[in-house]
């Protein structure tokens, strides 16, 4: 948990009001590069690998029926597929490596043109790198406020500002 800094002007010779556009500036931005990562697409290697364990696990969904009946003696005859599920494991089944290829060549496909692409650990990093800045400019433009309101100086605050910063209960 953070801890509210105390941030005064100090040194720095900076207007209080000057300061807290400049932190509005500042998190409009971070802001925005979070929506881009946050909306990134999972990097091509583990979409396929994705891919390649859902036919897998499709085809083993509809395994064991088949192998049962032939370990039993029961003739297999093809069923009647009532839910498109049942269908689609037993295509997983029947030819799941190409299944998959044919998947895997329509991914490649849609990943082409595809400037930024993650892997869901360095997705979850930069959004949680992201996430610190943004506490760490939210806590510094509401010291400021607080200390402008201090002053007498009524500044009002963003409508999308985290409300545990505002409440000090972050």
């Amino acid at each position: 948990m953070a801890r509210r800094r105390n941030v005064k002007e100090g040194g720095t010779g900076e207007n209080p009001k000057a300061r807290i556009e400049r932190l509005r500036v500042q998190l409009a931005a971070l802001k925005a590069e979070r929506q881009v990562i946050a909306s990134a697409p999972m990097d091509q290697a583990s979409a396929v690998a994705a891919l390649r364990e859902h036919v897998q696990k499709l085809a083993r969904q509809y395994e064991p029926a088949v192998v049962g009946n032939f370990m039993v003696g029961t003739p297999v005859l093809l069923p009647m597929f009532s839910p498109a599920r049942e269908l689609e494991a037993f295509i997983a089944w029947l030819c799941g490596k190409q299944l998959a290829d044919a998947l895997q060549d329509a991914l490649a496909e849609r990943y082409k043109g595809i400037s930024l692409a993650l892997t869901p650990a360095q997705k979850r990093e930069q959004l949680a790198d992201l996430d610190a800045k943004l506490l760490e400019l939210e806590l510094e433009e509401e010291d400021g406020i607080r200390q402008l309101e201090n002053e007498g100086v009524d500044v009002g605050r963003r409508p999308d500002a985290d409300i545990e910063v505002v409440l000090d209960v972050r």
